[in-house]
């Protein structure tokens, strides 16, 4: 498995999660990165971006400012720390975004379950950070 098809099964998960989220193809200029929005008629508004290259899947993820912290990430069982450029890791950046680095040599099972309920509550946290939902 290359990084390109590791970021597209993370997004084959959060579309499994969040039915009614969007992703944005690579383009020309940026032919390795999907853009994930949370659909909104005002604007559409990118919760993640997800980029690659031959070694890694770099996932960053922007939530609500003080929401998400170091022990709630270590209490879902995902690495923390910082990144030494071959393990997989999660950081929290300024209080308010998450960067996961995924290498090929260390892979992220996206299914289970501490995992995926850490997106569940980033996600309710990215809301509140655009004002689509207003209580945690």
């Amino acid at each position: 498995m290359n990084t390109q098809e590791v970021a597209y099964r993370f997004w084959e998960l959060v579309k499994s999660q969040f039915p009614d989220e969007r992703m944005k193809e690579p383009t020309e200029t940026r032919h390795n990165r999907y853009s994930i929005y949370v659909p909104n008629k005002n604007r559409n508004k990118r919760w993640m971006q997800v980029d690659w290259n031959v070694n890694v899947v770099n996932i960053a993820m922007d939530h609500f400012k003080g929401d998400i912290t170091r022990d709630m990430v270590e209490g879902y069982g995902i690495p923390y720390g910082d990144f030494d450029g071959s393990h997989t890791r999660i950081r929290i950046n300024n209080d308010d975004a998450v960067f996961i680095s995924i290498f090929l040599e260390e892979p992220v099972d996206f299914h289970h379950p501490g995992f995926i309920e850490f997106l569940k509550v980033h996600y309710r946290s990215y809301l509140r950070r655009v004002g689509i939902l207003f209580s945690n």
